[in-house]
């Protein structure tokens, strides 16, 4: 492989054909790294309206780090793995409070904030700032798999200095920044976990593709073990109709989400109905039961306040938990 003409010919079709995404339009540190942390673990599509709403509300570094918690809660319901939001948090407050409102130049320097990892760190200083590190997500590991048609595994963290070795080479000649966001569009659009070869500009270059097998790449050896929980919850109300909800501890998976009081904290005087569901995450299957009636919380279990229904839209949920209040018609759908 010629390094030099892989670069060109990358970058030639991403011209073309990439997608037009506002953070792809900008070198603002602050509108990159927020794209950065929404889009974690989280779709294109479904992640643009959330950014979107995010600069809207939040011009700038100093905006984000004066919210108050509960706010950006709000605006990032829906968007799963809330840990994101408190590191988006803690990171803004540290920036803007600590260090002026200027964002860290380098990759190292970047690591040392909540909730970038190398990742993250290396887009950041890429996009932002110039700086000539490979950004290597899964998509990426994905292409860099085929294209060398490498038979170790992703899993391992021994093998990653592999990769980014591999994509300094291929970058080596051409703009670091459009040669990763052409690497990750390459993974996204076309190098996909089915591939779509025949729409790859760089087939010629792709060892698996010649050796017509690029679907037994990547090689992974480690299986995720998804553990079930089961949860019951009680949508509480009272003779004036209001309901029972309390704000969770940071740690855990819906850290400083409300919830609904768990069954065995409450008094149930009349049942309404109940319902089921499950709720997937990354390494666990939540089958949740809910029911909805009317009782009591005895004193012991007093960290529940009552809370008016028209004003339940100003807390923070859990997705499934916003959709047994919809259920019932007790709050609205979100945007």
């Amino acid at each position: 492989m010629t390094e030099e003409s892989f670069g060109k010919d990358l970058i030639q079709w991403y011209r073309k054909v990439g997608r037009q995404l506002p953070w792809r339009a900008t070198q603002d540190p602050y509108a990159i790294w927020l794209s950065e942390i929404i889009l974690q673990q989280t779709r294109v599509d479904q992640g643009l309206p959330y950014y979107m709403r995010f600069l809207e509300r939040f011009e700038n570094i100093r905006d984000l780090a004066e919210a108050e918690d509960d706010e950006v809660f709000r605006l990032w319901q829906g968007l799963g793995y809330y840990s994101r939001a408190r590191n988006l948090l803690k990171t803004a407050r540290i920036i803007a409070f600590e260090k002026n409102g200027v964002f860290p130049s380098t990759a190292d320097a970047l690591q040392q904030l909540p909730g970038i990892g190398p990742y993250t760190a290396a887009a950041i200083a890429s996009f932002a700032f110039g700086q000539r590190i490979p950004a290597i997500d899964g998509n990426v590991l994905r292409v860099l798999s085929r294209l060398f048609a490498l038979d170790f595994s992703i899993d391992e963290v021994a093998h990653r200095k592999h990769f980014v070795a591999l994509a300094e080479e291929l970058m080596d000649s051409v703009d670091p920044a459009e040669f990763n966001q052409a690497m990750m569009e390459l993974g996204a659009t076309v190098c996909k976990p089915k591939p779509a070869c025949s729409n790859c500009p760089v087939q010629a270059y792709c060892i698996g593709f010649g050796e017509g097998d690029p679907e037994d790449f990547p090689v992974r050896t480690k299986k995720t073990k998804v553990l079930t929980q089961e949860m019951h919850y009680v949508i509480l109300t009272n003779e004036q109709e209001q309901i029972a909800i309390r704000q969770r501890k940071e740690q855990g998976i819906w850290g400083q989400l409300y919830e609904f009081p768990v069954w065995d904290h409450a008094q149930l005087e009349e049942l309404w109905g109940m319902w089921k569901t499950t709720h997937l995450l990354t390494h666990r299957k939540l089958e949740i039961m809910f029911a909805y009636g009317q009782g009591i919380i005895p004193a012991k279990k007093h960290p529940y306040q009552w809370v008016n229904r028209e004003d339940l839209r100003h807390y923070a949920f859990p997705v499934p938990l916003l959709k047994a209040l919809e259920r019932w018609g007790l709050m609205n759908s979100t945007p």
